[in-house]
């Protein structure tokens, strides 16, 4: 993200907090409605990514890992189904990561402890 991208994004939270502050007086109240909405924004932002992303060709990284766990690769395979079928496999061995693998989306958000900062 650019300088430009994060003077706007900080532009438009200041804005919003200014719109709740101005009929919520509690500060602290403030201050938690906005994590929440800045939570809801960004979960919404991972589902567009993933809705958006998942009907390209599957990566290199997808492909090497189902090689690794010996599930046949059928030519045109997509993200989605790359990644449907290696949480169809994990999910029968009880892995869930190998290595530099990252968390899924869903872990990463169980991962994050309140109160959440906001971006």
């Amino acid at each position: 993200m650019d300088k430009i991208q994060m003077q706007d994004r900080a532009g438009f939270y200041l804005n919003l907090f200014e719109q709740i502050r101005t009929r919520v007086t509690d500060m602290p109240l403030a201050l938690v409605i906005l994590q929440e909405i800045g939570s809801d924004l960004r979960q919404q932002r991972i589902e567009e990514h993933e809705r958006s992303n998942g009907d390209g060709p599957a990566t290199e990284k997808q492909l090497g890992y189902l090689r690794k766990l010996a599930i046949p690769i059928p030519e045109n395979l997509t993200k989605r189904e790359a990644s449907r079928r290696i949480d169809e496999a994990l999910g029968s061995t009880g892995d869930r990561h190998d290595g530099d693998e990252q968390p899924t989306a869903e872990e990463s958000q169980k991962a994050i402890q309140w109160p959440r900062r906001i971006p």
